[in-house]
């Protein structure tokens, strides 16, 4: 920055002569500082508005290494639903005809099928239809023609059938899914058992499952095989990128309201089985268990399409009861199935809910009932659980439900203990580590090392790496993180323009190229106010001699290696002055785009020392 050069070299407390140095001495602020800096909107800027305790509490994250592991949590054991189906040894083979006699059948059905009424949506949506946005037009138009005909699988016609074997973890919870495919036949969602395939060329599609807190959810893999799969055709409609809210997203809502804010939770149970998929695509959706055929007549887990469809109706109908209880939108935390409400006690919250309630009730939606624990729906409530994370306006913080930490910890406590990892291990934990970056921003500089691990496997799932010694610091780190999150934390405050009484750090560094490498460049920080033209110098070093010249772990010079020199300059004030940022608002000026991004993240693609 020529400005700040030049203020730098003009100032007569600039150092003279060619050494580097980091001294206090040089930093002249143009006033006594407060301990304690007023934000634009009139609080005290401190830890907590960055989401942390103290910074006593933040450094014993550092120190305190516990060994023992945290007594897990268990989970409630899924129920089964229909003991009058038998039981088999293994689930594996095909099952004996006398097994199928206590099993309920469902022929396939002549048209479409929906829980929904579509002639009522139909007339919510002419008498809101002028009120509602274009965009939320649209998706009303296409519910009313998911409901009416079912949904559509479009580019599908040429894909071949076949018969593809299950996932093996279904055969080992095969009572569990044998007990919900005969519940789903109940209630009409499949078509089956059929001795013979019932469609002409019926594709047989791998059935798989996920985990979920002691249930599983089976999922019909139409990703499956790669490159011939259903969803690889599925990808030529272009389908629209779904935007939804985060747990961040309900913490800055939280935070901002305060401890008087109202939240609520409404949540669609089986929701993608209460639209159905049009007569010709059923051939599409097969699958096979046990020796027979079944035919799912419904959106499906595993479809490509299926979010976008479910998404349709879902905003659809939220955006049409804020409209008829006369409701700020902004409000929603919507995500797929979930509708969260973070709202002020002042807001007519009471009326949407109670709205929205109604045209569910009234079109056949689904809902799940509200849950004394306050995870799966509640209403009116000042805590619970929403995105996977506890939060409470009254004493505005947020927790890890202790089954999450008890689970997440031990697994990381699991690979510090035999120092060696697999692939999908560490996939594990970063999945958990992202989920809990959301409302931990302070966590995320601490993942490069466990993406590099990730990295350094290349695919391979099939063997097992030592785990470096930089990577078993932060998971040493991440279990502090964890318990301290299960403990509770503050809210963090949603990010936004620098204050008034925010100081200004400008700082510009220098290197070369290749070919020319002066011998006297390095880096600078100059200090100033929002409200003052005056600047101050911090700071100035110089590269030590051949640093330049010298290559990183990748056989890239230093010298061109522009991100990490001016990340040197942007640390300039944190080693010089650190006492004197205390409590600060800091605004750090520097003309390097890659940095301004990789801030947010704490990470930049390709840049393994910087990062």
């Amino acid at each position: 920055n020529s400005a700040a050069e030049k203020a730098f070299l003009k100032s007569p407390r600039a150092p003279q002569g060619d050494r580097p140095f980091f001294s206090k001495s040089h930093y002249i602020p143009p006033k006594k500082r407060r301990k304690e800096n007023i934000t634009n909107t009139g609080r005290i800027f401190n830890n907590r508005d960055k989401g942390l305790p103290d910074w006593i509490t933040v450094k014993s994250w550092t120190t305190n290494h516990d060994k023992a592991p945290t007594s897990p949590t268990p989970y409630p054991k899924a129920k089964i639903k229909h003991p009058n189906v038998g039981k088999l040894d293994s689930y594996r083979h095909i099952a004996p005809a006398s097994f199928w006699e206590s099993f309920p059948f469902n022929p396939i059905p002549e048209s479409s099928q929906t829980n929904i009424n579509p002639m009522y949506f139909r007339r919510l949506f002419l008498e809101t239809e002028n009120k509602l946005d274009p965009r939320v037009r649209k998706m009303c138009l296409r519910s009313i023609d998911n409901l009416t005909h079912g949904a559509s699988l479009d580019h599908t016609d040429d894909i071949p059938g076949g018969s593809f074997e299950n996932s093996s973890a279904l055969y080992a919870h095969g009572e569990l899914f044998t007990d919900i495919l005969a519940d789903w036949i109940v209630k009409g969602y499949v078509s089956g058992p059929f001795v013979n395939p019932p469609l002409d060329n019926l594709r047989h599609n791998r059935v798989m499952i996920a985990n979920q807190k002691g249930k599983i959810r089976p999922i019909l893999d139409l990703s499956f095989p790669e490159g011939i799969s259903v969803n690889d055709q599925l990808k030529q409609l272009n389908l629209r990128k779904l935007s939804m809210s985060t747990a961040s997203q309900v913490a800055f809502s939280l935070k901002e309201i305060g401890h008087k804010a109202v939240l609520c939770k409404a949540d669609w149970s089986e929701a993608y089985k209460q639209i159905g998929i049009r007569p010709e695509a059923r051939r599409i959706q097969g699958f096979s268990w046990l020796g027979r055929s079944f035919i799912d007549n419904r959106l499906i887990f595993g479809s490509a399409k299926s979010a976008n469809d479910f998404d349709d109706l879902a905003e659809a109908i939220a955006n049409i009861a804020v409209v008829k209880s006369n409701f700020s939108r902004k409000w929603l935390h919507r995500t797929l199935d979930d509708l969260p409400v973070v709202a002020s006690p002042k807001s007519n919250v009471v009326e949407f809910v109670n709205t929205y309630l109604g045209i569910c009730s009234l079109l056949g939606v689904n809902l799940a009932e509200e849950c004394p624990k306050k995870e799966k729906a509640f209403y009116f409530e000042s805590a619970g659980v929403i995105l996977g994370i506890a939060f409470n306006a009254k004493s505005q913080s947020w927790s890890l439900p202790a089954h999450k930490h008890a689970d997440w910890d031990n697994r990381i406590l699991y690979i510090i203990t035999k120092k060696r990892s697999s692939l999908v291990q560490l996939q594990e934990i970063a999945g958990c580590l992202e989920h809990l970056c959301q409302t931990f921003s302070f966590g995320k500089g601490f993942r490069h090392n466990l993406y590099l691990a990730i990295a350094d496997f290349r695919g391979d799932e099939s063997t097992t790496m030592s785990v470096k010694r930089s990577l078993l610091e932060d998971l040493k780190l991440w279990r502090n993180f964890l318990k301290a999150s299960a403990a509770g934390l503050p809210l963090p405050s949603r990010p936004g323009n620098p204050s008034p009484c925010a100081i200004i750090f400008t700082s510009d560094a220098a290197g070369g190229t290749s070919h020319n490498v002066p011998g006297k460049l390095g880096a600078a920080s100059v200090y100033s106010e929002s409200f003052s033209e005056d600047t101050y110098p911090i700071a100035r070093i110089w590269w030590p001699e051949g640093f330049l010249r010298k290559k990183d772990d990748k056989g890239a010079l230093f010298a061109n290696k522009t991100a990490t020199l001016e990340a040197v300059g942007l640390l300039i004030p944190f080693f010089c002055i650190p006492d004197q940022l205390a409590n600060c608002e800091i605004v750090l000026a520097v003309d390097n785009m890659a940095l301004v991004f990789g801030w947010k993240s704490k990470f930049i693609k390709r840049q393994r020392s910087l990062s």
